[in-house]
């Protein structure tokens, strides 16, 4: 999936760069990481938190410090379930939309804030059955990149994520947001 997605953004800018289209510049960092969770409930049962397996974040810059992305996440976590302490799994993927502003310092560091809202799916499995679900949200994100040669950069994040769903069966909203920090690589075309 990764190398498609750089495979495609590569030949797409070749192919603007022959028919003299001038396309923006783009960033796509890959990222993984740690999601704290907020809801009680997910806390007894899986922990503190989920584990970010991987984030891909592709932003579009329309000037030199303001631009507009996609960025889709896979988190999974283990657990057991409170009672009968049968084994369950959660995989969730949140995709985001967002605006970013960017402030460089210097030709190596760059920091940026985003801000953004977008869809998260959840599925629970356990051996008492499978639950699917989704709900709407918004993220809040700040990170810093390091440029360490040419268009290459480590990138790290920090992101608070606000997805709430009213769960029939449970007297209060489920909480499917949290606090994130991840770290990765990032290429600029």
């Amino acid at each position: 999936m990764k190398s498609t997605l750089l495979f495609f953004l590569l030949c797409l800018s070749s192919l603007a760069y022959c028919q003299g289209i001038c396309l923006p510049p783009i960033d796509v960092a890959v990222t993984t990481g740690y999601i704290w969770k907020n809801d009680c409930r997910f806390k007894e049962i899986y922990g503190e938190g989920i584990q970010d397996v991987i984030t891909v974040d592709v932003c579009g810059w329309f000037s030199e410090c303001f631009g507009i992305g996609l960025k889709g996440s896979y988190w999974e976590a283990e657990g057991r379930t409170p009672v009968c302490r049968l084994h369950t799994n959660v995989h969730e993927i949140p995709l985001i939309g967002y605006v970013r502003r960017e402030i460089e310092f210097d030709c190596t560091f760059a920091a940026y804030a985003s801000l953004g809202g977008g869809i998260i799916f959840v599925r629970e499995k356990s051996e008492l059955g499978k639950v699917n679900t989704d709900t709407w949200g918004g993220e809040a994100e700040i990170g810093l990149n390091y440029y360490f040669f040419k268009n290459f950069y480590l990138t790290t994040a920090f992101r608070y994520l606000y997805f709430k769903k009213k769960i029939a069966g449970i007297d209060e909203r489920a909480d499917f947001g949290g606090y994130g920090l991840r770290g990765g690589l990032g290429i600029s075309f």
